[in-house]
């Protein structure tokens, strides 16, 4: 048998994770940051934490978005995942060709907890 965990401990696992996080950092293929922006999220629902405020930023790099990483107020990577603008990416965001000083925006994000 697998090991699980209820709901409630899936949500402090999610806060936990997410509680660390002061910024979202969006790389190309060769881990280059094209952007960063700030993010919160609101408590865990569901063993999943969804972001409440991600700002907008203009970006410091062009190229093609393909992954992300969340960073702490140490710059210490918390978790990483793919970048995409239809919804099949960990992360989605409005345009995957930046051009530096584009303004980017982030549609959605969330970050669940294992089962």
């Amino acid at each position: 048998m697998a090991i699980s965990h209820s709901t409630s401990t899936r949500n402090a696992i999610a806060d936990t994770v997410c509680n660390q996080i002061a910024k979202l950092q969006i790389l190309d293929s060769s881990s280059t940051v094209l952007v960063e922006l700030n993010i919160t999220y609101n408590p865990a629902s569901g063993g999943t934490a969804t972001a409440s405020n991600i700002d907008t930023a203009s970006a410091i790099a062009g190229g093609t978005a393909s992954q992300f990483q969340t960073i702490d107020s140490s710059d210490n990577q918390v978790f990483s995942g793919s970048v995409a603008m239809d919804g099949s990416g960990d992360l989605d965001i409005d345009n995957t060709n930046i051009a530096t000083g584009q303004t980017v925006q982030v549609n959605s994000a969330s970050y669940t907890a294992p089962s």
